[in-house]
């Protein structure tokens, strides 16, 4: 069984949704964001994963 540490802290999963949820509810992440990048596209224009605006 794969295990699924959280980028930001030392927390490990056994789903990878479930490090989603946590960045959300935990990091303050984006949502959308993460949907993106679990479906292995590109964030949505104007969003950068983890919740940070882009820079610029």
């Amino acid at each position: 069984m794969a295990v699924h540490t959280c980028p930001r802290c030392e927390l490990r999963f056994e789903r990878e949704n479930e490090v989603a949820d946590h960045l959300v509810s935990d990091h303050g992440a984006d949502p959308d964001a993460l949907r993106s990048r679990l479906r292995h596209d590109p964030p949505a224009e104007g969003k950068s994963a983890g919740g940070n605006p882009p820079a610029g």
